[in-house]
């Protein structure tokens, strides 16, 4: 048991907190535009309706208790920008902790601050910031990875009761994190062989890290996860295809970082693993021949982890929300390029670089957002003001209404999707159809009379197509057919 006293002894909470507020202020400005959009993003779209919380389904049961202090009641409410401002906190305190855990110098420097940029700025946790009502929970789920580290000066016991409680935490908010923990383990078992501690402290801290891992999820996985088979999937593949499934998750993985990154995104990166493996070598007090090898097997092994749980999973998710990992990994090789080596010019270059783009991007995302909100604002009303001028009548008869085909995106989000190619994957088309949230907004935000939803497929449409209803609105942009049953959208 540990007294307050050598919790404050033992933390530099100053240098800590003052991290924190450093990182707070270059997110909240980077993030800026994504919160000056105001765009509900996907399931924000059900939330603002209607109130709902609904993370149980998904076994993030802290999300869902939470919530209810974050507004204040059971039923939801658009507090935005609230929950956004509340992430950003929980991210600046993770990047302020894993300065703390990996740099002996406890200094405010520039290329702290950069290395640590990927972890929140890279697209991948942009998405989840994009969530007015998920992104909170998102970011405690990371910060629940990275508490533990502070506590292993502790001792064993308390280093893994924290572990186990901060693993469980990440379980019950936001499971993609699941990377985090063993990445920050390996990082810093390397780290420690390159100060030529002793093997067996080392072991030590391995062995209680993986056995702290492994309980924790058990512990979740037995306790208090549900199984969910729908658009993902959390049940474990079994043991005779486990290595094809984590070599198919890998590939899949992989490629679609390689598909979304910028030529000069991939430069960065590349520069900094390399400076990574330079501050190691150059750092060691061991082998030098030895210290490349476990550099360039620490590379390779945190890049493959980063997934984390997901590895496992024959059906696990490769949205954008579901790949952050990546950027945590490249601020652990960041972090360290500059921690090991204060004098690595390529480290510092790399760091900086990467960090600059990373906010340029940013501003470029908040902006697509609100181009892209502006134009299915602009289709939505074109096609409420046809669908009023029919003049069908309004009675107890419900008219059965079909979407097809998809508004797309804004001619400007286009063109900015061919600098950013993960700007494809990260702005989504609300309105349309063949995805329920394509024509949520359109069918629930404006109380449309009489009308029935049908979700939209081909071969519903082409049944109703091929019916003579006769065309009542054709323009630019879409055509109308109705009859005396139902309405047909389709759109150009």
């Amino acid at each position: 048991m540990f007294y307050l006293k050598e919790l404050r002894e033992k933390i530099d909470w100053n240098f800590i907190f003052k991290l924190t507020a450093i990182f707070s202020v270059i997110f909240l400005i980077a993030i800026s535009a994504i919160l000056r959009a105001n765009f509900n993003y996907i399931d924000d779209l059900g939330r603002t309706l209607q109130g709902y919380r609904g993370w149980e389904n998904f076994s993030r049961y802290i999300s869902t208790y939470l919530s209810v202090v974050v507004h204040a009641g059971r039923r939801l409410t658009d507090i935005s920008p609230l929950p956004q401002f509340i992430a950003i906190i929980c991210m600046a305190f993770s990047s302020a902790i894993v300065v703390d855990v990996f740099c002996e110098r406890k200094k405010l420097s520039i290329w702290y601050v950069a290395s640590l940029i990927p972890m929140t700025l890279l697209p991948y946790f942009l998405e989840c910031l994009s969530y007015k009502f998920d992104a909170p929970y998102m970011a405690l789920s990371v910060l629940g990875s990275i508490v533990p580290f502070l506590f292993y000066k502790f001792g064993y016991k308390v280093y893994m009761v924290v572990s186990i409680f901060g693993l469980l935490v990440m379980c019950m908010t936001y499971q993609v994190s699941s990377g985090i923990y063993p990445m920050i383990t390996i990082f810093l078992c390397a780290k420690y062989w390159n100060q030529d501690k002793s093997i067996k402290e080392i072991k030590d801290f391995l062995a209680q890290s993986i056995l702290s891992y492994v309980v924790g999820l058990l512990l979740f996985k037995v306790v208090f996860m549900k199984t969910v088979n729908t658009y993902v999937s959390n049940d474990i593949t079994k043991t005779n295809s486990i290595f094809q499934t984590i070599s198919e998750n890998l590939l899949r993985y992989f490629s679609i970082i390689k598909n979304d990154a910028t030529n000069s995104w991939t430069i960065f990166v590349a520069l900094i693993a390399v400076a990574f493996v330079v501050s190691f070598i150059v750092s060691s007090m061991r082998s030098k021949m030895m210290a490349s090898i476990l550099a360039i097997s620490v590379v390779i092994l945190g890049a493959s982890i980063s997934y984390g749980a997901y590895l496992v999973l024959p059906k696990p998710l490769f949205a954008p929300r579901g790949m952050y990992g990546i950027g945590v990994f490249i601020a652990l090789l960041g972090i360290n390029s500059v921690g090991l080596w204060n004098k690595n010019i390529l480290a510092k270059a790399g760091n900086l670089f990467l960090a600059w783009s990373l906010i340029v991007f940013s501003f470029t995302y908040g902006n697509a957002l609100a181009e892209q909100k502006r134009y299915t604002d602009f289709r939505t009303q074109l096609v409420l003001s046809d669908i009023s001028k029919l003049n069908y009548p309004i009675s107890s008869k419900k008219y059965e209404m079909m979407l097809y085909g998809n508004a797309g995106k804004s001619p400007v989000v286009k063109n900015m999707e061919r600098k950013y190619r993960v700007l494809s994957r990260l702005v989504p088309s609300t309105l349309g159809s063949n995805w329920w949230w394509n024509e949520y907004y359109l069918y629930n935000y404006f109380s449309l009379p009489n009308v029935k939803q049908i979700f939209g497929d081909k071969k519903k449409f082409k049944k109703f197509e091929n019916a003579e209803i006769p065309v009542v609105v054709d323009t630019w942009y879409h055509t109308i057919k109705r009859n005396e049953k139902y309405i047909l959208v389709k759109f150009k």
